[in-house]
């Protein structure tokens, strides 16, 4: 949420939000991105999109809040 809420105000950012790896590879696919950023919350589903991209995909950005005391 933080991590939208930041690129939110950057113009012109579009942002799209996919609940699994499978949609997310759907979207990457369909919408081609610039960039794609990743929360680190369910890491299962954050290796299997990372482990199925191709060899021709945008720069991966890893949100971690492992800091957090959440």
């Amino acid at each position: 949420k933080c991590m939208a809420k930041v690129l939110g105000t950057l113009p012109p950012v579009e942002l799209f939000h996919a609940a699994d790896a499978t949609e997310a590879l759907l979207l990457l696919d369909q919408l081609q991105p610039d960039v794609v950023v990743i929360d680190d919350e369910s890491p299962e589903e954050r290796d299997l999109f990372l482990d199925s991209l191709t060899a021709v995909h945008p720069p991966i950005i890893l949100q971690s809040d492992s800091g957090s005391n959440q």
